[in-house]
């Protein structure tokens, strides 16, 4: 694995490449519309880059074990406004790990972690939000 600097560059352009593709995306895309920047929808990775800021700290908690800042939220109850349905689910997962793929050659043993905590996350959003 890299130096905690390179792995948090890494996330960092994995995440920002993940969203761009997430807003866009016909299926989930939609979701990302329901937040706000500057009183607006969110429509272009530009728009997001607040949120990215606490998607990449809960990533780095994540992997690299640096802690979340003050006040982070809980991750599954944070998402219960979005009423996720399970096919969404499944496409984030596709896409995140689309994605991950698309960066395995800069760290494969990072993304091979990163990959097994994507599956982590989906079975228990599975059983958060769909009962199992």
């Amino acid at each position: 694995m890299k130096n905690q600097e390179e792995s948090i560059k890494l996330i960092e352009k994995v995440t920002r490449s993940f969203y761009q593709k997430a807003i866009n995306d016909v299926f989930i895309g939609y979701h990302f519309r329901k937040l706000t920047s500057n009183n607006g929808p969110i429509s272009n990775i530009e728009d997001f880059n607040e949120h990215l800021k606490s998607i990449n700290a809960f990533w780095q908690a994540q992997l690299l074990g640096i802690k979340l800042p003050k006040g982070a939220h809980h991750l599954l109850s944070a998402h219960e406004y979005l009423k996720i349905r399970k096919g969404e689910l499944g496409r984030w997962v596709i896409l995140f790990k689309q994605t991950l793929e698309e960066n395995r050659s800069e760290d494969p043993k990072f993304i091979n972690i990163w990959e097994h905590k994507i599956d982590t996350f989906k079975v228990g959003f599975e059983k958060y939000f769909f009962g199992g």
